[in-house]
């Protein structure tokens, strides 16, 4: 009987340990397939790969609980008009990896959803084709998100919620879009735009929203006209977005650039436009003590513009243009702020009203503005009210 007990207790817990290690590899070829695997346990790994000639539709779902589990899904399709394929990957513990990869239609409407709920988590989309939709959402900390895609109207969506994350988007073709956001503090983001030429409505649209502090943030965007981006440091319920840093690069022409800080300090942000008709949008609420560093040159028609209110005292802000037919603009109605406007080419302009702004205004107390034309044709206007401030205007063929 003794040994009986022995024998039954070593089955239990060599089925308990295979239970904890699965391995599911699924294979598909053919038309409108569709692969459905769930795990619970750790060190589980799924593998789903679907190939399938032109018009088909096919649908993988892996769902895993538990720690260190890997889940890979790859489908290929011919290239065709329709065949939309739909990968869904759910992970909830830590330490998880998964990956989707999609390829192959023309204009599939391929859609490709990850959700990792843990810490030091790794998901990444990989998609090539037209039309296209990816969504990764991570919540904890540590966590890693790359999102890649190529082709044409297509759309990144991540959300991290947590501290410690690094997200990363890449777009390579014609009218892309992707947001990001971060909640929480010390996250990474990188997100990158670039190629093609312009296509109506019009280039990529990028948009990156950060809620917390020490977060350093990233963007680019080149190669095809009428590009947008757009970045906002806000606070939300007790989180304020204070020592961040923010870069931002834009190459090519008719670009749109706007950055809103509204609730943090100390913040850090260098933005540069180069070539023609850019716009830059500038907002400062309820934000003290940032440094914002703005250079538009290598090109003519330039826009900038600036607004500090609301609470927003002792920020310093550079403004550099280079080129012909530049304007800037703006209102302070706070204290104790540092602009310097640098305009260099021909026919330059300081405090028009191109954006619906009357003049560059200054109403609050001891701001400091200093601006510097050099060139033919410049023109400055400048309106104050308060007290202590000081307003310094040079001019220079």
């Amino acid at each position: 009987m003794k040994n009986l007990f022995v024998l039954m207790a070593i089955i239990l817990v060599s089925g308990y340990s295979f239970a904890q290690s699965n391995t599911s590899t699924v294979d598909q070829t053919g038309s409108n397939q569709t692969a459905t695997v769930t795990q619970t346990g750790g060190s589980n790994s799924s593998d789903i790969d679907q190939t399938s000639p032109a018009g088909s539709k096919n649908t993988a779902t892996v769902n895993q609980n538990g720690t260190g589990n890997t889940a890979d899904v790859d489908q290929k399709q011919q290239n065709s008009l329709v065949g939309p394929n739909n990968a869904m990957l759910t992970q909830d513990g830590s330490s998880n990896y998964g990956k989707q990869e999609q390829v192959g239609t023309y204009t599939g409407y391929n859609k490709a959803t990850m959700l990792q709920d843990g810490d030091s988590n790794h998901g990444e989309q990989i998609q090539k084709a037209y039309n296209e939709t990816a969504t990764l959402t991570q919540y904890q900390n540590g966590n890693k998100g790359y999102q890649t895609q190529y082709g044409t109207h297509i759309q990144a969506t991540m959300t991290q919620d947590g501290f410690d994350n690094e997200g990363y988007q890449e777009q390579y073709g014609l009218n892309n879009k992707m947001t990001l956001t971060q909640t929480g503090g010390g996250n990474i983001s990188y997100q990158i735009q670039s190629g093609g030429a312009y296509n109506p409505p019009g280039g990529h649209t990028m948009t990156a929203t950060m809620t917390g502090d020490g977060n350093f943030t990233y963007q680019y965007q080149s190669g095809s006209t009428s590009n947008t981006s757009s970045i906002e440091l806000k606070k939300e319920d007790a989180l304020y977005s204070n020592l961040n840093h923010v870069f931002v690069d834009q190459i090519g022409s008719y670009n749109q650039s706007t950055i809103l800080v509204a609730g943090g300090l100390g913040n850090l942000i260098f933005h540069d436009q180069i070539n023609d008709s850019h716009i830059f949008n500038m907002s400062l609420w309820k934000a003290d003590g940032n440094t914002v560093d703005v250079d538009q040159y290598g090109g003519n028609g330039n826009r900038g513009s600036l607004k500090i209110n609301h609470f927003s005292d002792l920020n310093d802000v550079d403004i550099d243009q280079n080129g012909s037919n530049n304007y800037a603009t703006g209102q302070i109605t706070q204290n104790g702020n540092d602009i310097n406007v640098y305009q260099e080419g021909t026919g330059n302009r300081v405090g028009t009203d191109w954006n619906h702004l009357d003049g560059f205004k200054v109403d609050g107390n001891n701001n400091l503005v200093d601006i510097d034309q050099f060139g033919q044709n410049h023109q400055s206007w400048s309106n104050v009210t308060g007290n202590s401030n000081t307003v310094t205007v040079f001019q220079s063929n």
